[in-house]
Order: C-alpha cells, then structure tokens, then sequence
C-alpha cells in the first residue's frame, strides 16, 4: 500500500506535469514494488513480462485493450524520495521498430549533448 503523504506528492507532481484522471484513486490500488517483488518470487525466472492497459470500456462493459512487452526499466528521476517511481517500459509488438528507431535517436542526442 502506498502512502497518503507519497500519493499527495505524486498527484501534485502528476498534475505540474499535465497528467489527466485521477492519479490519486489508480495510486490507491497501485501495487508497489515490494508487491511486486513478492509476486517474481513465484514465476520462473525466464517468464517474459506482459502489460496489459485498458484504452476504452464501452457501454456493453467490454474492455478494449492494448498488449505490450516490458523492454526496459529504470527508476525515474524525482525531486525527492516521496516522487521516486519504477517505470517499465512496454512496447506492443506493431511498434518495435519505431520504438527502436526512437530509442536509437534519444541516444544519439544524449551522445552529442555530452
């Protein structure tokens, strides 16, 4: 369970940043990385990981989804512990190519700014 004081730092950042919805109500039945590595505990190591996002529920209660693969992971940056994120970075498999083709691109920009 995250913590009120860390939900109200991350929906004030969330909101500076433009992020629609309601941020706190998803962080209040967000896992945690604790909760997560207690799950990992359980899977063989060689399992690939699966996100599955809801893009739209219709009238009928269907849920519309898009699936990914998480490719990557860091930690976000933060102003301070309170904002600190994990991210995982998922692409659908229609769009591996082009994400590969941006992630070149980003390091070839962090390359020359250095």
């Amino acid at each position: 369970m995250i913590e009120k004081k860390r939900i109200a730092a991350l929906v004030k950042q969330a909101t500076a940043e433009g992020i629609e919805g309601d941020l706190g109500a998803v962080l209040e039945k967000a896992i945690t990385v604790g909760d997560l590595m207690e799950v990992l505990k359980t899977f063989d190591p060689g399992t690939p990981v699966e996100v599955e996002i809801p893009v739209e529920i219709d009238d009928s209660e269907d849920m519309i989804s898009e699936v990914g693969f998480v490719i990557d992971f860091f930690k976000s940056s933060a102003d301070d512990k309170a904002t600190e994120v994990l991210t995982l970075r998922a692409c659908k498999p229609d769009l591996l190519e082009a994400f590969l083709d941006w992630e070149q691109s980003q390091e070839a920009e962090d390359e020359s700014q250095h």
